[in-house]
């Protein structure tokens, strides 16, 4: 009951935010909704949904800020230091180039070790 509560409050604050952005339809995690398309939407949305409703996945978001120069569309440098950011280092999926085509596991192990094993050598 909690986490379902959770998962409806935190769904209804996101679509908040979203249409505040200026989105025009949102596709909740689930089969038995089709698009939203107001806040109106979200709120009653979240009213119906069941706890067995929802469908939750999770996966390596992989390639969100990837290890590049900038102007070849990378964000952060063979470090995983973001361009520009001197006190960051991002060390997970993101910064690979894109997805390898199988399980990613080991692709994201063997880069955060590397990226934190050059980020000890530097400092």
């Amino acid at each position: 009951p909690a986490d379902h509560h959770t998962l409806r409050l935190a769904f209804r604050r996101t679509a908040r935010l979203l249409f505040a952005a200026g989105a025009v339809e949102l596709l909740p995690p689930t089969s038995s909704a089709g698009p939203l398309r107001s806040e109106a939407d979200a709120a009653a949305y979240c009213e119906r949904v069941r706890p067995a409703d929802w469908e939750l996945v999770s996966v390596h978001g992989m390639a969100s800020c990837p290890m590049a120069l900038p102007e070849r569309g990378g964000v952060c440098d063979e470090t995983g230091r973001p361009h520009g950011f001197s006190n960051l280092h991002l060390c997970d999926a993101s910064v690979l180039p894109g997805a390898p085509g199988i399980s990613p596991q080991g692709t994201i192990m063997s880069f955060a070790h590397e990226i934190v094993s050059r980020h000890l050598e530097a400092t």
